[in-house]
């Protein structure tokens, strides 16, 4: 039965027009074969008949019932193909936490921004390839490499589960990339902070750490050798001891770099709540900072600079989950942009602080440990802490222990 009857008599002439002209010839057998494609339906359709409307009635039934047989999904979203091969890779692959989390960098920061409500049936290898080719111009070429990983096995997914007929972007080009510098050693901005600790909430450790070097711009050795017995909670102060070239597990050999702070009310308190804990009494070890032990959980022992980095990395991927990045949601995806900065940033961070306080090269020296310079070396070694000291870090105390309250407040930690 012909549904549209102004395209059936339309199709009639214009066989019939052919016929005409003789640009139809019949065949031995009496028959004319012909071929067309309709607007609705771009596949060519074959059929023969010995006059017109055998023809056209012949090319409309054969097109409405390839058209109903091969009827498929008007739309079938990019990030739907790619939540169903994420959670493929989770299934059976039996990834770990950092793969897991590697592959929704990947997609929510580079892939899924560019492609989510894309048909993915519609998406040309020049498309992809101009994705790879702009992070080319951001990012080095390890990361060009594991975005265009995921983009293959993603069209490999789509193609093997019938999502699209055939995989053309199996040979991507790789772009000139970027040599990107290594930011993770930048000043901490306020805000970085704020998410930092809002992401530490359920870790008073990493806080106390990230409170710790904010204030005092410590270099991760020094952190993590920290002993109670530095510590003089009457006089609020404690001693910075051991500091270059040895971790807590090995301190025989260490640069002695002697030197005295104050305790903020602040980091005083967060100290005492995190002393309160009782794990040197319990654990029978004198660090403030420790770590479980992989063999025995129920012991703990010294953190190393390896670890607290690690736990860093840890915080920056929690931080994005805060800020809304890296959440694998077909609703909400985007890319924040948060930065994953290591301890170390936060040295540069207290350094520039002071220097944007005008503290003489004297008194930053003595704060932050550095080396004295040769000119200054018998005045900066005569600086006593009680007497010369105390007095000149009070700005910039007062300073970072508005800061931290601000910032506290903002990331809702009550102490």
């Amino acid at each position: 039965m012909i549904k549209n009857k102004n395209e059936f008599s339309e199709l009639i002439k214009e066989i019939q027009n052919k016929i005409d002209n003789g640009n139809l010839k019949r065949q031995a057998n009496g028959v004319y074969k012909v071929s067309k494609k309709f607007k609705n339906y771009e596949k060519t359709i074959y059929a023969e008949g010995r006059n017109a409307v055998d023809i056209a009635t012949s090319l409309l039934n054969k097109r409405d019932k390839k058209i109903v047989s091969e009827k498929v999904v008007d739309y079938i979203p990019f990030y739907q193909v790619a939540q169903q091969w994420f959670d493929v890779q989770i299934k059976s692959r039996n990834l770990a936490k950092d793969n897991v989390k590697n592959y929704k960098g990947l997609l929510n920061n580079h892939i899924l921004p560019k492609l989510k409500d894309r048909d993915v049936r519609a998406i040309k290898k020049a498309d992809v390839q101009l994705l790879l080719n702009e992070k080319g111009q951001k990012y080095s070429s390890s990361t060009i490499k594991k975005i265009k990983d995921v983009l293959i096995s993603i069209f490999e997914f789509a193609e093997d589960n019938e999502i699209i007929n055939s995989n053309h972007i199996r040979k991507l080009q790789m772009p000139k990339c970027q040599t990107v510098e290594d930011d993770s050693k930048d000043p901490v901005s306020e805000d970085e902070l704020i998410l930092a600790m809002k992401a530490s909430k359920n870790d008073l450790m990493i806080l106390l750490a990230l409170v710790m070097l904010y204030t005092y711009g410590m270099r991760t050795i020094e952190l993590v050798n920290l002993e109670w017995k530095y510590f003089d909670f009457d006089n609020d102060y404690f001693k910075i001891e051991k500091s270059k070239y040895t971790d807590a597990v090995n301190v025989q050999n260490s640069e002695i770099t002697k030197r005295y702070l104050p305790l903020t009310l602040t980091v005083k308190a967060l100290l005492l709540k995190y002393k309160s804990l009782n794990l040197a009494e319990k654990y029978g070890n004198d660090f403030v900072f420790h770590k479980k032990t992989i063999r025995n959980k129920d012991k703990i022992c010294p953190i190393d600079t390896t670890n607290i980095d690690g736990y860093f990395k840890t915080l920056t991927h929690q931080m994005d989950i805060v800020n809304g990045a890296k959440v694998f949601n077909n609703q909400i995806i985007e890319s924040t942009g948060v930065r994953h900065f290591s301890p170390y940033a936060f040295r540069r961070t207290v350094i520039t602080r002071l220097n944007k306080m005008n503290f003489n090269d004297s008194i930053t020296q003595m704060y932050v440990g550095h080396k004295p310079k040769e000119v200054k070396d018998r005045y900066y070694s005569k600086l006593n802490f009680e007497q010369d000291l105390k007095q000149s870090f009070k700005p910039h105390m007062d300073y970072v222990e508005e800061k931290l309250q601000f910032c506290l407040k903002q990331a809702e930690i009550e102490i």
